[in-house]
C-alpha cells in the first residue's frame, strides 16, 4: 500500500532508501498533498526565507518585506506620492536631495554604505507594485537610467 505524502513533503524516488516521503528542501515549501517529485515544491517568494526543510506555510504577513514607498518633495518634506492626484503632484527629489534625507548623510561626508538608510533613489520594478504605487522590488538607479515609468 502506497503512503500518501503530507504537505511539505514529496514522494521519494529511491526505492532502497525506505523513506516514502522526503521533506521539501530549504528555500521551498508546499501546502499540497501527494507531491510526486522535488520539483513540485514551490520556491519561496522573494524576500521570504524558508529556513527549514518541510515547510507548509512560507510566511505570514509579518515575514513579507516592507514595501518601498515613493515620496515627493513637498517644500523639502518627503510625503507619500499617493497622497496627491497626478495633476497636482509636487516634484520629485533629485538623487542628492533624496540621499540627504538620511539623517547621517551630512552632505556626502559619510559613505552611503556606512549609514542606516531610510531613503533610496531609484524605481520600483513591475508587476509587483500595489495600487498605491508601493512595492518590494526596488531597482537603484539615477534619473537617466529609469526603465519603468508610471507616468
Amino acid at each position: 500500500e502506497a503512503e500518501i505524502c503530507p504537505p511539505g513533503t514529496y514522494r521519494s524516488t529511491l526505492d532502497d532508501d525506505e523513506v516514502p516521503c522526503v521533506s521539501c528542501p530549504q528555500g521551498t515549501w508546499s501546502k499540497n498533498w501527494q507531491l510526486r517529485e522535488k520539483g513540485e515544491c514551490m520556491r519561496c517568494p522573494t524576500g521570504v526565507v524558508c529556513g527549514f526543510d518541510g515547510m507548509t506555510m512560507p510566511c505570514s504577513t509579518h515575514d513579507l518585506p516592507t514595501p518601498f514607498e515613493p515620496v515627493v518633495n513637498l517644500n523639502g518634506i518627503p510625503v507619500p506620492e499617493y497622497e496627491f492626484p497626478i495633476i497636482a503632484r509636487p516634484p520629485l527629489f533629485s538623487v542628492d536631495e533624496c540621499l540627504q534625507l538620511n539623517t547621517e548623510y551630512m552632505d556626502g561626508k559619510v559613505a552611503i554604505e556606512e549609514i542606516e538608510q531610510e531613503f533610496w533613489f531609484g524605481e520600483l520594478v513591475p508587476p509587483y507594485v500595489d495600487i498605491l504605487g508601493r512595492g518590494a522590488h526596488f531597482r537603484s538607479s539615477d534619473q537617466k537610467s529609469i526603465k519603468y515609468s508610471t507616468e
